[in-house]
């Protein structure tokens, strides 16, 4: 969700 390397596991924000 939030465009953080931690939220790559969330959902593919900028990480992917």
């Amino acid at each position: 969700n939030f465009p953080l390397d931690l939220a790559a596991i969330d959902a593919p924000s900028i990480n992917g």
